[in-house]
């Protein structure tokens, strides 16, 4: 418990610090901040979705997740179960290897 508050006050710092004292030390370009916000956004975020979507789907009971969800409907919670179980996590994989998923400067944009 004392380590992970003390890896985190340094990580704080450390973002802190990237703005003014720090602000010319670049890792791959990227200030530690910009580092962090880099490996937030576009990893453990993903990861953390697709980790819940697959913890529901495949390790919750059925009824438990439809008692959680409220959801007296059979026909409705079906048809977001086989959503949740099949096209969630192909629809997360394709985002994630998607040229544009690397960051939101470089998405598309609609003209």
């Amino acid at each position: 418990m004392l380590l992970s508050g003390v890896a985190l006050w340094l990580l704080s710092l450390g973002t802190v610090l990237s703005f003014n004292a720090w602000s010319e030390f670049t890792l791959f370009g990227k200030t530690f901040f910009d580092c962090l916000d880099y490996l937030t956004t576009n990893l453990l975020m993903p990861l953390g979705g697709l980790g819940t979507v697959l913890f529901t789907g495949w390790v919750l009971s059925r009824d438990s997740v439809q008692e959680a969800l409220g959801l007296d409907q059979p026909r409705l919670f079906k048809l977001w179960w086989q959503v949740l179980r099949w096209v969630t996590r192909w629809a997360s994989w394709w985002c994630s290897c998607t040229p544009w998923a690397c960051s939101a400067e470089e998405a598309p944009v609609a003209a």
